[in-house]
């Protein structure tokens, strides 16, 4: 075939190609060659093929034309035949197999700058797709590795299969296995956890786990550490620079995994430096919330990575037709595709480069100038026509397995030679579809060409391919590669197949704590059964259950309560109704945990008719959520008669969970009425129930009620150690709520000790947890507040306690249905506490009015320590209203009760109420016996103390002070001193 001899250029395409080889605008030469932005057009577009010469000059000037250029460019619009010479300056660049790296000054520099360890820790590359990003994240590994920095690169695979902390774990793995054994050992010294990340690791390299069972959220640190330790282990002699590409495809455990890694890049040694697609990511995605949290710490930046400018497009496109051309083309063949090239792709490098490559080198056939595909899309169908038909094939099922292939999972797959598929992979690499990646594996050379690919095949071709891949890998590979079996098995339409693997790879993703993952991987699942119908039925049913628990276990709670609607709607299509009162017991607490009390008790009670006589099991876990539902709403009579009903069931069941939440419930009454003894014996004869459920927050709770009972009958310390250790406990496990709880505990302890600057210190602290979480917990928030203003009203400061009070007092007086939890038990606290504040500031009938309020609520739910605090309070009243006789009456009531509960602070400051009675009465003898009563309950409570510190802060008090005066003020206790 005779090939075609290029026409000339016309002065149009040579003004356009001037014009963007200066970066300008039509715009913006029209202005700066005063002329008009209609002659601009009309001159590029051929309307006006002869401009004048006043124009010419014009033009010229305002392009900084040389003598040279202007005679030719003349010559051209005069229309007499030149061979035309493209501008200087655009010399060929590029090296070899990568495309060239043209501009980019900006962000080289930002790169070099952050490679200094003067910037941040972490650096990200944001824009479109084919932007150049990946090109970028290759030449600053080159550079960094030649400045003496190891690098460490991974990259995420487009969604379909992809294994949680990718390409964290794609980075190591690579690095791991490019060394030695004797750089793998040193690499990995101290890196055993990274053993639950590439359980593929050799444990002679890393060395064994503790056999010990460890908390979950403790395991994950310890992986994270693994991490960090490696990244530090191979670092060169400048540092680590870790290197993720695609990071728009990344899920939510990467972060989690990455957040981690730059907090711990404290020094210089250690930088990360990553690529995302930005209009793949939505403000809320986990990436852009990680960025914004590292941002705001000054340990995160990104750049955004825009197009080309026009000289620089150029220039590009120049160098990739001179260098990649098999026939040298004439000047002006690389002028007008410059032109035609920028003006349709802009300064997307990427469409730059697929446009140019989509043109056979050397001709361009007659009548097809501006028929040459530019378009991603349409140059990849045109390489691909041209291949033969076996690497034609090959590609498509690569392409159906993924990004990136290895040569012997592509023999498995076809049955093909090794041989012959080499060819052929060459053959696509010549035809840059692919690219080598080490020496099994090929990788396409862009998501696009894959995804091109793809779509070419029918749905018919496509579903078979897919289902020969999952066959091949389920026979030749280990059960590592859950994701991907259940991915192609999904995507050949073989839903029996995919099911159990989607359900084993959500369970896998669980054990990791990569819960996002789990939960896509759980709901996809879900969709297969309906899919499937009532033969997928018990794994609905279970899919459901499974991933209700996960979205319980991060606080997802309506989310965890439709999963477990859907768990009983396939258990009754089912007809097991054992699962549908499970489902109905689970989503009623998921409904308690987020403060929907009216549904919570509307399912439990459904699920306990649903229990009936047949399933014991459904009945005790209804059971004792309505028994902490009516504890918790001051309907105590109920609670009390479902703890009977429920009672026979706990050694019938055989479930240790919910015997330990049982052992819970059922200690709370016998605490609130002040027999700590029975609590602590109940608590004791379920803690082994506690122990075998694996539930850490069950341990933590378990911790919290013993704290509270012991430090009920007065053994502080004992219950200080446990309050400390469920608050470390609690902070492994990550659980706000009950590290709020502890914190209040331990101030209203160090409160009942008298070291009240501690208190205030510990329930502002609760009081800060709380308020930080989304939805704060009301009881948590008003303890705290009431233990702060008992202790801000023991240091004299009435009005700052009295603000806290008056904060609890409008969730009391007005609360909501959500604040009415446990309102009843706080209620009492703040009755008591306000009516003090009141009696020292003289306001007795304020106070006498909160003292009954206190002992009305105390006396119907049976707590008989705040029946002591309201008849002490009430026998203040009536002293200082002149009563005597009634007073004493009142005290004598709460003395016995004392006794009976044996709580020390509640005998010492009633005998010291006493003691002031009988000092007023005259009656010097008995109160002098009064106040050595208090006093010698006092010194039993110092004699328990073994921390000296804490005894003497206790000892020097000024509470305990004013005792010890009235002990020693023999002449002052005759009547009206």
């Amino acid at each position: 075939m005779e090939e075609r001899v290029p026409s000339p250029l016309t002065f149009g395409e040579i003004l356009k190609y001037h014009r963007l080889a200066a970066g300008l605008t039509q715009e913006a030469l029209a202005e700066r060659a005063g002329l008009s932005v209609r002659a601009i057009t009309d001159l590029e577009r051929g309307v006006n093929r002869s401009p004048r010469k006043d124009t010419l000059r014009r033009l010229a000037a305002a392009l900084d034309l040389s003598s040279e250029e202007y005679s030719t460019w003349e010559a051209v619009a005069r229309q007499r035949a030149v061979a035309y010479r493209p501008i200087a300056g655009a010399e060929p660049i590029g090296n070899g197999g990568s495309p060239p790296l043209v501009g980019r000054t900006q962000e080289l520099r930002l790169l070099e700058y952050h490679l200094t360890g003067d910037g941040m820790r972490l650096m990200l590359l944001a824009g479109e797709p084919g932007i150049g990003k990946s090109r970028l994240l290759s030449e600053i590994a080159t550079r960094a590795s030649g400045h003496g920095w190891r690098v460490v690169m991974g990259g995420c695979q487009q969604r379909g299969g992809q294994e949680p902390y990718a390409p964290i774990l794609h980075a190591l793995a690579r690095h791991i296995r490019g060394a030695t054994p004797a750089q793998a050992r040193a690499d990995l010294r101290g890196c055993a956890w990274l053993v639950r990340l590439l359980p593929e690791l050799d444990p002679a390299l890393v060395g064994p786990l503790p056999t010990w069972p460890l908390p979950p959220d403790q395991e994950r640190r310890l992986m994270f550490d693994a991490v960090v330790r490696f990244l530090s282990n191979v670092a060169g002699p400048a540092g680590t620079l870790l290197v993720l590409d695609d990071l728009q495809w990344a899920g939510t455990d990467t972060f989690d995994l990455l957040r981690a890694v730059v907090h711990a890049a404290t020094d210089h040694r250690l930088r990360i430096v990553g690529a995302y697609r930005d209009i793949e990511v939505d403000p809320g995605s986990p990436l852009n919330i990680m960025l914004a949290d590292l941002a705001q710490a000054y340990l995160a930046t990104h750049c955004e990575v825009g197009p080309l400018a026009p000289d620089e497009g150029i220039r590009l496109v120049r160098s990739l037709i001179e260098s990649g051309a098999d026939v040298s083309w004439s000047p002006e063949q690389i002028a007008r595709m410059c032109a035609r090239v920028i003006d349709r792709a802009g300064g997307v490098p990427f469409f730059l480069v697929s446009y140019v490559q989509a043109i056979r080198p050397g001709v361009v056939p007659a009548g097809t100038e501006d028929q040459v595909p530019w378009t991603v899309t349409q140059s990849i169908h045109q390489r691909l026509v041209a291949l033969p038909d076996d690497t034609r094939e090959l590609l498509n099922i690569a392409a159906v397995m993924g990004r990136v292939v290895s040569r012997s999972t592509l023999a498995v797959v076809t049955s093909h030679q090794e041989e012959e598929i080499l060819i052929s992979l060459e053959v696509a690499c010549r035809g840059r579809l692919m690219d080598e990646d080490g020496a099994q594996a090929y990788r396409f050379a862009h998501d696009v060409i894959r995804e091109v690919v793809v779509g070419g095949l029918g749905p018919g071709r496509r579903a078979l391919l897919h289902r020969r891949v999952a066959e091949a890998l389920e026979s030749h590979t280990a059960a590592t590669a859950l994701e991907m079996l259940a991915y192609h098995y999904s995507e050949a339409e073989a839903w029996d197949k995919a099911l159990p693997y989607l359900v084993q790879a959500a369970d896998k993703a669980m054990v990791a704590y990569a819960y996002q993952d789990a939960l896509e991987l759980y709901a996809r699942a879900g969709a297969v059964c309906e899919r499937l119908g009532s033969s997928a039925l018990p794994t609905a049913v279970e899919a459901a259950q499974k991933r209700g628990f996960v979205n319980f276990t991060i606080r997802k709670l309506r989310e965890a309560r439709e999963d477990f609607d859907r768990m009983g709607a396939s258990a009754d299509r089912l007809g097991d109704r054992r699962q549908e009162g499970m489902a109905l017991v689970h989503s009623g607490l998921a409904a308690w945990m987020d403060h929907s009390v009216a549904e919570a008790e509307a399912k439990w009670r459904a699920a306990l008719a649903v229990g009936g006589e047949t399933f014991a099991d459904v009945r005790l876990y209804a059971g004792v959520g309505l028994m902490e539902l009516c504890q918790c709403f001051n309907r105590h009579p109920e609670a009390k008669q479902l703890l009977e009903d429920v009672a026979e069931l706990v050694p019938r069941v055989e479930d240790a969970y919910i015997q330990a939440v049982y052992g819970l419930v059922s200690c709370e009454p016998l605490m609130f009425a002040g027999h700590f003894d029975a609590a602590l014996a109940t608590l004791e004869s379920f803690r082994s129930a506690t122990d075998s459920s694996g539930q850490e927050i069950l341990r933590i709770q378990h911790k919290w009620y013993e704290a509270l009972n012991r430090a009920g009958k007065g053994e502080y310390e004992q219950a200080l150690s446990l309050l400390d250790d469920a608050l470390a406990t609690g902070e492994r496990y990550g659980d706000a709520l009950f590290k709020g709880r502890c914190l209040n505990t331990l101030g209203w302890i160090y409160g009942e000790l008298q070291d009240h600057c501690r208190a205030v210190a510990l329930n502002t602290q609760s009081l800060e947890v709380a308020l930080e979480q989304e939805r704060p917990d009301p009881e948590i928030v008003s303890n705290a507040r009431l233990n702060l203003g008992d202790s801000l009203m023991a240091l004299e400061r009435l009005d700052d306690a009295e603000e806290q009070f008056q904060l609890v007092e409008r969730v009391v007086r007005s609360s909501r249905t959500e604040e009415q939890w446990m309102l009843w038990r706080y209620s009492q606290h703040l009755f008591h506490s306000y009516g003090e504040l009141w009696l020292v500031r003289g306001d007795l009938e304020r106070v006498l009015a909160y003292a009954d309020e206190c002992l009305r609520l105390a006396a119907s739910s049976d707590s008989t320590k705040n029946m002591v605090k309201a008849r002490r309070l009430r026998g203040q009243v009536f002293l200082a209203q002149g009563e005597p006789a009634t007073a004493e009456q009142e005290l004598n009531i709460a003395l016995e009760l004392a006794y009976h509960i044996g709580n020390p602070p509640q005998l010492w400051k009633t005998w010291m109420a006493l003691g002031e009675l009988r000092r007023v009465e005259g009656r010097g003898a008995e109160a002098k016996i009064a106040y050595r009563s208090a006093l010698q309950i006092i010194d039993s409570v110092a004699a328990s103390l073994v921390d000296e510190t804490l005894r003497e802060t206790f000892l020097s008090s000024r509470h305990v002070g004013e005792i010890k005066q009235r002990v020693g003020r023999d002449t002052n206790l005759g009547r009206g001193t």
